[in-house]
């Protein structure tokens, strides 16, 4: 839910009402004929922090703050509760009383939810960039007749030997299928997705073709992330940004495998916000998935979970989110695990040896190549100004998922900046979190006049 959908549905009577007939006047002011005469100021301010200290709000408004309490913090849920009409002790005195209550629910008399037509129009704007993006790919794949760049070639061949083991009918030979001595082996599921296109006249145009459904799947996930954080047209803003971007594009016009692993990294970053730190098992489980398919796509996927990773070991001291996260691991080793279990003597070795390709971070540029890569890729002054903005504004960024989507492309920057061998696409699974946060940015967080 993001800040602007925070209403509660029930307020109380503020104190700053007119006495009724028959009421004592307020505070310090002369009573009217008829009725008592009203305590001072000192003896006031004591009585009404008793009185507010005793108050009873409904279960309804109570239930609200406790789920928000998940989300935000209570600075934020105060500043909401006064804006609906609540006084500021008024909303204190309603976050202290959901924060020590015992879990309301109310099933019978809460009304079902219903989506607002904004966040129709939204997801109708969402398939619209979709389908554009389809277009875009297919008027460019008929027109694109250069030969397939050498990472491309790789691909394709890598891809051509698990079509031939197919053709086997060897599960073992897919399994244990080393099609380049030179490069580390590569997870089955992109190679597999874009096997049936090299049955075609022209297979490379075709498996180009295939990275429209990766595309989809990261719109979906970007939307989904956004929304969850700031609102409906932040979502459809951030999933444009991020298709949109020089880099993505142009990893969506190759037969790499670094744009379907960007999506699963995105999907599994939307489950691990929407299952609440593993507090909710259906997300959790759908984290574990999104993992286990994205090792199948590519091994350098734990490089862009660092923040999960943590939030994970936090779960596991937790009795109410171990299961969830013991669960979601579970998912991801069985997806994931056979195929590294019987490639991990040859692909270790190769990874080391493929990541101390490079330069050090010590020496040179290298600490800066990165940020000079990603200011021709991607008009990274924007993103940084942007993102800096956004997280300096602390009252803003109180919501607790909107620093997941900072953390995720921060760590994964140092991370990749740290290993020697460097390249712009290897950046590429983060970007979606630059998007997400400059989907939120918002000028009068700079400039509070505006």
């Amino acid at each position: 839910m993001s800040p602007d959908q925070f209403s509660p549905p029930d307020q109380p009577a503020t104190p700053s009402q007119p006495a009724a007939p028959g009421q004592s006047a307020m505070p310090g002011q002369p009573a009217m004929p008829g009725q008592p005469a009203t305590p001072g100021p000192a003896s006031a301010v004591a009585d009404g922090a008793g009185a507010l200290a005793a108050q009873t709000f409904s279960p309804k408004v109570i239930q609200f703050i406790q789920l928000n309490l998940k989300r935000f913090d209570e600075p934020v849920i105060i500043a909401h509760l006064v804006k609906s009409g609540f006084t500021e002790d008024q909303a204190r005195a309603a976050v202290a009383q959901a924060a020590s209550s015992e879990q309301v629910t109310l099933r019978e008399t809460e009304p079902p939810i219903r989506v607002g037509w904004h966040v129709w129009a939204s997801l109708a704007g969402l398939v619209l960039l979709v389908a554009l993006q389809g277009v875009m790919l297919w008027r460019w794949s008929r027109v694109e007749d250069r030969p397939p760049t050498a990472g491309e070639a790789d691909q394709l061949e890598v891809a051509a030997s698990y079509r031939r083991a197919m053709a086997g009918g060897s599960w073992k030979a897919l399994f244990r299928l080393d099609p380049n001595p030179h490069l580390p082996p590569f997870p089955p599921l992109y190679h597999l997705s874009i096997t049936p296109a090299l049955a075609h006249d022209a297979p490379l145009p075709s498996a180009r073709l295939m990275n429209w459904l990766y595309m989809a799947l990261l719109c979906a996930a970007v939307w989904g992330i956004a929304w969850s954080c700031h609102g409906p047209w932040a979502g459809l803003a951030a999933a444009i940004l991020c298709s949109c971007l020089a880099e993505v594009q142009s990893q969506y016009r190759q037969t790499l495998v670094d744009l379907p692993l960007t999506a699963w990294v995105s999907l599994g970053y939307l489950a691990l916000i929407r299952s609440e730190g593993f507090e909710r098992r259906v997300p959790a489980l759908l984290f574990g998935t999104a993992c286990g398919l994205g090792l199948l796509t590519k091994w350098s996927l734990p490089l862009y979970f660092g923040p999960a990773l943590l939030m994970g070991m936090s779960g596991l001291m937790e009795s109410k989110t171990r299961i969830n996260v013991l669960l979601a691991a579970a998912v991801a080793a069985v997806i994931a695990g056979p195929w590294y279990l019987v490639q991990w003597p040859l692909l270790l070795p190769r990874l080391v040896a493929a990541a101390l390709d490079g330069a050090p971070v010590w020496k040179g540029a290298a600490a800066v190549t990165y940020v000079q890569s990603l200011a021709r890729a991607v008009e990274a002054p924007f993103f940084f100004v942007a993102a800096l903005a956004f997280s300096f504004k602390r009252d803003n960024f109180r919501l607790r998922g909107a620093r997941l989507p900072a953390a995720w492309f921060l760590s994964a920057f140092i991370i990749w900046t740290l290993i020697p061998h460097r390249d712009i696409r290897y950046l590429v699974p983060a970007l979606p979190a630059l998007a997400v946060l400059v989907s939120g940015f918002d000028a009068r967080w700079v400039v509070p006049a505006l």
